[in-house]
């Protein structure tokens, strides 16, 4: 699944995602958008049916979806990073952040963005989703001319947390719904004046234009709550604001 995101000063924000599911006999693929306008207003749409995934051509990623009348480049300004976040004898997870913060350009139907702080992702699973032994997973990025700070922490049977500070591993880090500490660095960021993006069960959210996957995915799985937030972020550290940007973040829990 590729996942692809910017906003701008004004919060105008943009969401892309392309991916697909090969299980047993059952294919499908999949592309959608989600746009937010500096005053809130959400737009999506979504398509089943032929991949159009981004190509990379040296540091930049370029994504067109005739479709969706969407057009986007992402130029990167940090270096890619790689982890192998979950992995048992059922199959793993690999996430591969190809642009951890990148300046972004990007048009479709009803938003235009340019000089955007973006970022882009990967994610290949070898394992069925809900047989991971994980009850909740935390993810976010904070992005500013001067800071980046990603998070994917996974809460449950298994646990354990990949957060990532200006290209640095941080192994300290502490999460609740509107803060993330940097322990042994001294920094807090500070997520407020949040719009809901989306936020629902898998069923109405994830799999909502995908009547063939949620036929052969179990309920209880498409029953588990997703929400995803734009936020206003400040980043503090010995009591002073020391960046100021806007983040994109989500809390998933599975129904265990």
């Amino acid at each position: 699944k590729w996942y692809m995101d910017c906003i701008d000063e004004m919060g105008n924000l943009f969401m892309g995602y392309s991916g697909s599911f090969d299980w047993k006999l059952i294919q499908a693929s999949y592309s959608s958008t989600l746009t937010c306008n500096s005053q809130g207003e959400i737009k999506t749409a979504s398509t089943l049916g032929k991949l159009s995934n981004p190509i990379r051509s040296g540091e930049t990623l370029h994504w067109s979806h005739k479709k969706l009348n969407t057009t986007g480049h992402w130029v990167s300004i940090d270096d890619t990073i790689r982890q192998n976040i979950f992995s048992n004898k059922s199959g793993s997870i690999v996430w591969t952040c190809e642009q951890p913060r990148a300046v972004a350009k990007v048009e479709t139907d009803n938003i235009s963005l340019s000089n955007a702080i973006g970022y882009t992702e990967i994610i290949d699973m070898t394992i069925l989703p809900w047989r991971l032994p994980i009850s909740k997973l935390w993810w976010g990025r904070f992005l500013s001319q001067n800071t980046m700070l990603i998070w994917i922490i996974l809460e449950g049977g298994y646990n354990s947390s990949f957060v990532y500070y200006n290209g640095n591993r941080i192994t300290d880090a502490t999460i609740t719904n509107n803060k993330i500490i940097l322990n042994n660095r001294g920094i807090t960021l500070r997520l407020y004046d949040s719009i809901v993006l989306r936020e629902g069960s898998l069923a109405s959210t994830l799999f909502s234009k995908a009547p063939v996957i949620r036929k052969i995915i179990p309920t209880k799985f498409q029953n588990s709550h997703e929400s995803k937030w734009r936020s206003r972020g400040d980043l503090i550290k010995n009591g002073k604001i020391i960046d100021s940007a806007w983040s994109i973040h989500e809390v998933v829990s599975w129904d265990r």
